[in-house]
Parts: structure tokens; C-alpha cells; sequence
């Protein structure tokens, strides 16, 4: 519905701002967009992944340290976030590997990030990849 989508288009353009992650975070925005995730509707899925994107790219080191123990704290946040690698929308899988690789980026998180198996979403992803740019 378009009430719907606009609603998720702003939770997109609130994650965008830098000074308004911390408190999207801190308001539990975090287990909305986890929810979003897998609910497997493209209409939630793709705000989802884009938010979560923007919520891990900031340049603040230290409240991008924060967010990001935020994501690995919330359950099963870290394991459907790898498992978004496999939707069909190349924007999804651009927007998850950006969150991946910014999760990566501190040992407690890259910790989670293994823990969570990821590796063995993202070898058929990057196989895939790799293949197509063969074609």
C-alpha cells in the first residue's frame, strides 16, 4: 500500500542522516528492520537492507563501534542479514555486503560476523559473481 511505502521510505531517509542513527539505534529501530528482513516482502526488505547500510557507514568512528555491537547484540540480526546475500535484487546484495564489510571492520564484530557463518554466504555470492562477469 502507499502508506506502507512511504512509512518505509522514511525509516530509509532517517537512517541516512548521520545524526539521526544514534537514535533511530537507541529507539529500536534495529529489531523493526530485522523483522523487515524476514518477512521475505521486497516492499520491507529492500528499506531494510539500505537502512541498516546507512545505519553502518558512519564516518564516527565510535558511533559506528556502537551501532554496529548493537546489530551483533540484536538476535539473529547478523544471520539475516547474510541470509539478504541471496535475494534476487542486486541492490539488496550491494546494501548487505556494505553492511557485512562495515561489521567486519572491528574484531568483536567481525567475530559475529564469522560466528554466523557468513562465509559460506557470501563464496556462492562472490562465485556467482565472478561467473557472470565471465559471460
Amino acid at each position: 500500500t502507499n502508506k506502507a511505502t512511504f512509512r518505509y521510505m522514511l525509516v530509509e531517509q532517517l537512517c541516512a542522516v548521520d545524526v539521526a542513527r544514534p537514535l533511530a539505534v537507541r529507539e529500536g529501530l534495529l529489531k523493526d528492520l530485522v523483522s523487515w528482513m524476514k518477512s521475505k516482502d521486497r516492499e520491507k526488505v529492500r528499506p531494510a537492507a539500505t537502512s541498516l547500510r546507512d545505519l553502518t557507514s558512519t564516518q564516527d568512528k565510535y558511533m559506528a563501534g556502537w551501532i554496529h555491537s548493537q546489530i551483533v547484540s540484536e538476535e539473529g540480526a547478523v544471520r539475516e542479514i547474510v541470509q539478504l546475500v541471496f535475494d534476487s535484487e542486486p541492490d539488496v546484495q550491494l546494501a548487505v555486503t556494505q553492511i557485512l564489510s562495515g561489521l567486519c571492520v572491528a574484531p568483536h564484530t567481525r567475530a559475529a560476523v564469522v560466528e554466523a557463518q557468513c562465509i559460506s554466504f557470501l563464496i556462492p555470492l562472490l562465485f556467482d559473481d565472478q561467473r557472470k562477469s565471465e559471460e
